[in-house]
């Protein structure tokens, strides 16, 4: 029983700190100057229950919303949706986010 509670304590553990580790949760990290990723990612509220949306998930229809899901990952970095742009990467399977972030310069 208890090595049961171990397990899924660790299988938890594990879990969350790939959802939520990294240095970007909860310092809405952009980089500075013009960049492009298509690891584009942010931490936000769906249904009350804290998630990570990644603009590259599989799991729907990349054409249809890579540009506002980067415009998305935009806000949450605290810039406008005029600071971003997406499009689908030449395979077709990941969204490829270009984020302006020029609030940095000077710091």
């Amino acid at each position: 029983m208890i090595y049961r509670i171990l397990v899924l304590a660790f299988l938890t553990g594990l879990v969350t700190s790939q959802n939520f580790g990294g240095p970007s949760f909860g310092n809405n990290f952009i980089p500075c100057g013009f960049v492009c990723t298509r690891n584009a990612a942010f931490t936000t509220m769906i249904d009350g229950v804290n998630s990570r949306a990644t603009c590259s998930d599989s799991n729907g229809d990349i054409a249809s919303r890579c540009n506002s899901c980067c415009q998305s990952y935009a806000l949450w970095g605290g810039l406008t949706t005029m600071s971003a742009s997406g499009f689908p990467s030449s395979d077709g399977r990941t969204c490829v986010c270009c984020v302006n972030n020029n609030q940095c310069r000077g710091k």
